[in-house]
């Protein structure tokens, strides 16, 4: 049972890094949702701009956790989800 004040200095060091991961996650997010919108040669409607963070958001994760050396294959089914369903919005706005 956790008892406060008793953490480990790992404990400590993790919870003191997480703002700056955080940031860096969020960092990288924005980056990757450019690189997304930017493929479209265009503006993406508000769909594929709903679509596109999330897939940013679900890429992020997945690397978060490969680099931590934890399963990501959850975040993989979300990326090819949404992948689907941008695809089905690029040809929705092209038709």
């Amino acid at each position: 049972m956790f008892k406060p004040g008793t953490d480990t200095a790992a404990q400590q060091a993790g919870r003191a890094r997480m703002p700056q991961t955080r940031a860096e996650d969020e960092r990288l997010r924005r980056e990757f949702t450019q690189a997304l919108a930017e493929t479209l040669g265009r503006p993406p409607t508000a769909a594929e701009s709903i679509i596109i963070d999330g897939l940013a958001s679900a890429h992020v994760k997945a690397s978060r956790l490969r680099k931590r050396g934890r399963d990501d294959l959850e975040q993989l089914k979300v990326i090819a989800s949404l992948s689907d369903a941008l695809a089905k919005a690029r040809e929705a706005t092209t038709a």
